[in-house]
């Protein structure tokens, strides 16, 4: 949590007088970072705590060229495929594909965990986190502060929530029962986030949005039919069952 406020320093603040500019994504492009240095201090033997870093300084850095702008590479490759498919969902939704796919990596290079649960605990830590932030905002516009000191502290603590969050959920040791229901709600939440700041519904923002909402639900059946194999470890259900 300490690495990741310090990450935050790199995100255009809201002291900075331009908060409300700055994409949704960003907060999360530096804070993948910490969580696999955090990885990698836990347990500094694990290749795959090494792997992760590598992604994640990937994802974050370096920028590409100047003269588009201060952007890591995987921000713009992902913008340049929303505008050649003309839906902006598209280069958002990626980001989190590969958000998640790093987190997880960095849960199981700590945890002794199938790759299926990690992921899992990743997407709940990144979407959670996101979807806490989105829902103070959202409420700041229902419910307008009062003054402009309070807008300016609600400010602050949406800025300061992801990186409160995302250890808080991406570091605990949930139960399969947990992921199991929080995969579908990050599922949901992802969509509905990316379906209500594109404003407008596209054929293919309601192709990411079901690709985006099935996702969750068929690994958690995956998972749990799995989970019930390895209870019983009986015929050639143990051989057939995804892993």
């Amino acid at each position: 949590m300490g690495l990741g406020l310090c990450a935050m320093y790199w995100v255009t603040a809201p002291w900075e007088r331009v908060w409300l500019y700055v994409p949704t994504e960003e907060p999360w492009m530096y804070l993948v970072l910490p969580q696999a240095l955090a990885a990698l201090v836990l347990r500094p033997r694990s290749r795959l705590a090494w792997i992760a870093v590598g992604a994640a300084l990937l994802f974050c850095w370096p920028t590409i060229p100047r003269r588009w702008g201060p952007k890591p590479w995987l921000w713009h490759i992902a913008e340049l495929l929303s505008e050649t498919m003309n839906d902006g969902a598209l280069g958002r939704a990626i980001f989190w594909g590969v958000a998640v796919a790093i987190c997880g990596t960095c849960v199981k290079s700590y945890r002794k965990t199938d790759w299926g649960l990690a992921i899992a605990t990743a997407a709940i830590g990144m979407i959670g986190s996101l979807g806490a932030s989105e829902s103070i905002l959202w409420l700041r516009e229902i419910f307008p502060p009062p003054s402009k000191g309070v807008s300016g502290l609600v400010e602050v603590v949406v800025f300061l929530v992801p990186a409160v969050v995302l250890p808080l959920l991406i570091w605990r040791n949930w139960s399969r029962v947990v992921l199991w229901a929080g995969a579908p709600v990050a599922g949901i939440v992802l969509a509905a986030i990316l379906v209500v700041d594109e404003h407008r519904m596209t054929p293919g923002l309601a192709a990411i949005a079901a690709f985006i909402l099935a996702t969750g639900p068929a690994w958690a059946y995956v998972d749990w039919r799995r989970s019930r194999v390895q209870e019983t470890g009986r015929g050639f259900e143990v051989l057939v069952t995804p892993i």
